[in-house]
């Protein structure tokens, strides 16, 4: 039995076997972007963006934050 190790894309810690851990995935169902969380283990993207796996709420924080800050930043370049 092979059995693929999950670390954390955010703190690089790695998952056991009772970690309440979270997908996310840039949401593409939205016109303006987003984030999508999902608790759901077999959580799919349809392949369309890359799932990150986060291991738990200060994690998710900082990615949430990331991404606003993206956004930010995105902002920022366009007024120029």
């Amino acid at each position: 039995m092979i059995v693929q190790a999950v670390k954390c894309d955010v703190c690089g810690k790695l998952k056991g076997e009772t970690n309440h851990w979270l997908k996310v995935s840039p949401s593409v169902s939205r016109l303006d972007g987003g984030l999508m969380f999902s608790k759901d283990p077999d959580f799919q993207s349809g392949g369309l963006t890359q799932i990150e796996d986060i291991c738990g709420q200060e994690c998710a924080h900082k990615r949430l934050s990331a991404w606003l800050e993206s956004l930010n930043s995105n902002t920022e370049r366009q007024a120029k």
